[in-house]
């Protein structure tokens, strides 16, 4: 089923990219609500993120709530730029479904509401990769009763400032968690990469993470003493370029991964390697 379909109400096509007018009012469902407070909690998500992330069977399925929800104003609708071929739509949260999601995710609507989202496709593709490694977790979480994801700050809630070296640096992670498996925690950081950095840029950011580690600020600000970078990037010939890069600095830091093993095995299978191991492990 296309985005673009028959309303019901009125017999007429609807539009992608504009909402039906004088729509009939929409009595939401406990599925609807989800759906909303997730797009609200994770601030974007795509078509196929919300399906996996919520379990629905069919692509049929998700599109008609979707359309529903756009159209009556919970939903806005985004559209990345493409060579050939439709592109899949990205939803974020808007006016109508603030007080859903703040009833739901048990936050204020201020908290949730985000007019000044960054649309450029770059921050889009970027925002969408660091939600897939969330769903991950999340997914790995409800499927075993001694799993739980404790924590996950996003990256303007782990932004942080720290003195060493005789002076003042950043750490700018894309996130921050706590993931509980029995009576262990795993903490972390993750970065997810896209192909764009150059080397040397990945390699000052391993180095900050030594930094912020041996300066006490990590213990401090997270009563933590120990924790790894997840590395996620884009693909296996990325991935062994990073992970060599890694290895002339704080190699005991980072575990590398592709987003494609990661949306397609899990978080569970054994798709990780570190410097100095061979082949390939389970992170946890």
């Amino acid at each position: 089923m296309a985005l673009q379909t028959e309303s019901k109400e009125t017999g007429k096509r609807l539009s992608k990219y504009r909402r039906l007018e004088n729509a009939v009012p929409h009595v939401l469902t406990d599925r609807d609500m989800a759906i909303i407070a997730a797009v609200a909690d994770y601030q974007l998500l795509s078509r196929s993120q919300i399906q996996r992330l919520l379990g629905f069977g069919t692509v049929t399925r998700i599109n008609f709530r979707l359309q529903k929800l756009f159209h009556h104003g919970y939903l806005r609708r985004h559209f990345l730029p493409t060579l050939k071929g439709s592109s899949q739509a990205i939803y974020t949260l808007d006016r109508v479904g603030l007080p859903v999601a703040a009833e739901r995710l048990g936050k204020d609507v201020k908290d949730l509401w985000h007019p000044k989202t960054t649309l450029h496709p770059f921050f889009l593709n970027h925002q969408l990769a660091v939600n897939d490694v969330r769903i991950s977790f999340e997914l790995a979480a409800r499927a075993h009763d001694d799993h739980q994801l404790v924590q996950w700050l996003p990256e303007e809630e782990c932004y942080d400032r720290f003195y060493f070296g005789n002076r003042w640096r950043s750490l700018t992670p894309d996130a921050f968690l706590r993931y509980r498996v029995g009576n262990q925690v795993l903490s972390a950081f993750i970065e997810v990469d896209r192909g764009t950095m150059p080397n040397r840029r990945f390699q000052e950011k391993v180095e900050r993470y030594f930094a912020y580690d041996v300066s006490g600020r990590y213990n401090e600000r997270y009563k933590g003493q120990r924790f790894r970078v997840l590395v996620v990037a884009n693909s296996p010939a990325r991935l062994a370029n990073l992970k060599q890069t890694a290895a002339q600095v704080a190699q005991r830091y980072c575990w590398f991964s592709t987003l494609p093993a990661l949306r397609e095995l899990g978080l569970q299978a054994s798709i990780w390697e570190v410097v100095g191991r061979e082949g390939r492990g389970p992170l946890l």
